[in-house]
């Protein structure tokens, strides 16, 4: 049995991406899609919870997830 994303998905800074798809910042709710493979960024928005050397941690964000946006 193969081992998927979950809203518990979760990396920091550097760290290399294992599901692609897209990904919020938890410390300012800044959001990309990231590939597989692909590194965490550090997040270019500065939220208050942001710490000081950029070591941003990011959470995965599931289809459809809401995201402050509504369906058309």
């Amino acid at each position: 049995m193969s081992k998927e994303p979950s809203e518990e998905t979760r990396g920091k800074s550097g760290e290399q991406v294992q599901y692609s798809g897209q990904y919020a910042a938890v410390c300012c709710r800044s959001v990309t899609r990231l590939a597989e493979g692909d590194k965490f960024p550090v997040c270019s928005a500065k939220g208050p919870n942001c710490p000081k050397d950029g070591n941003t941690t990011w959470g995965w964000i599931p289809p459809g997830g809401a995201i402050g946006l509504k369906d058309a």
